[in-house]
């Protein structure tokens, strides 16, 4: 299920464990959060148990899952992005097709794909890859109405993409408004130009639009400021072709935008996006971009280029295109 459906499916009925999976730590928390509000209600101290990679170790595990609830009718043990070896998913997997309705067992995975098979099989999946605008609009007013703080609503969805749509940055930037505005006060497209800091993945967005719309000098003073960050040349090389390989997915093949998403492991918001830009360009032209891309990767390898001589060069040249 999404992760919008949790609260929903908690009130009719609890199951016995979740395979909380997604990058969006945000959705991953407050997920484990419902799931804690929902099945303990005295002693969370003691009726909620959380492991790690630093301090799992299957005996114990096993333990806090066999033992009853302190004076209440459910615990909850949760595993915290851990990397199991296929021993210790055997046992995990036995332990979880025995039914015991008094405890509730939350696996949490920051991949956007569950990493263990086994174990995401005998769980009740909850994607937590990322949320929809409506819905992340919704959570922003209710944030922030709790602080008697407004948002325009251009405002906000410049934030959502400022943050490529990821809660957990979202939620960042919020804190950042609720200490700068006081109660009663009103957020402005301004406001989040000024104030919020542009996500990586968004910054590569910009400055391929502008590639897109032919602004040479917009384009050449993004890039430039990029490399002031210390962002790494080929690292961004290989974030703008990521750009035009979704271009070319999404003008050339007619799988809906989350079957496209899912195959080149990205948001679905990313897709939408690509799809929007594409129509710039015709397959072909799409497609030879991709080409020269290619043979500056194989330049870079042989030493007959350095990574920032490329970067400029697939940007001057598809500026040209």
């Amino acid at each position: 299920m999404k992760f919008s459906e949790l609260k929903q499916s908690l009130a009719n009925t609890i199951n016995q464990a979740y395979y909380l999976f997604g990058e969006d730590a945000f959705l991953r928390d407050s997920a484990q959060k419902m799931i804690e509000k929902h099945c303990v209600t005295q002693m969370p101290e003691l009726n909620i148990t959380v492991f790690n990679d630093e301090n799992f170790e299957l005996e114990n595990c096993l333990s806090a899952c066999q033992s009853l609830p302190f004076m209440d009718e459910k615990k909850v043990v949760v595993l915290n992005d851990i990397s199991f070896d296929q021993k210790t998913s055997k046992e995990l997997v036995k332990l979880l097709e025995k039914q015991n309705t008094s405890v509730c067992v939350v696996f949490k995975d920051s991949q956007n794909t569950p990493k263990n098979k086994a174990i995401s099989q005998v769980c009740t999946l909850v994607d937590c890859c990322e949320l929809d605008e409506q819905t992340i609009l919704n959570l922003i007013s209710f944030r922030l109405k709790k602080h008697n703080i407004t948002i325009d609503t251009l405002a906000a969805k410049s934030l959502i993409e400022y943050c490529n749509a990821n809660m957990t940055f979202v939620d960042q930037e919020l804190k950042k408004f609720v200490a700068f505005k006081e109660s009663g006060q009103n957020i402005t497209q301004k406001d989040v130009q000024t104030i919020t800091h542009k996500n990586i993945e968004y910054a590569v967005f910009e400055l391929s639009n502008m590639v897109v719309e032919k602004n040479a000098q917009k384009s050449y003073e993004l890039l430039e400021l990029m490399l002031a960050q210390k962002e790494q040349p080929q690292h961004l090389l290989m974030m703008i072709v990521a750009v035009f390989r979704r271009m070319f997915y999404v003008a050339t093949t007619k799988k809906t935008d989350a079957e496209i998403a899912k195959l080149l492991a990205v948001k679905e918001y990313a897709v939408k996006v690509a799809r929007k830009t594409s129509k710039n360009y015709s397959p072909k032209k799409l497609k030879s971009i991709l080409d020269l891309a290619g043979q500056l990767d194989f330049d870079i390898k042989a030493g007959r280029t350095n990574d920032v001589t490329a970067l400029y060069q697939f940007v001057a040249n598809c500026l040209l295109i």
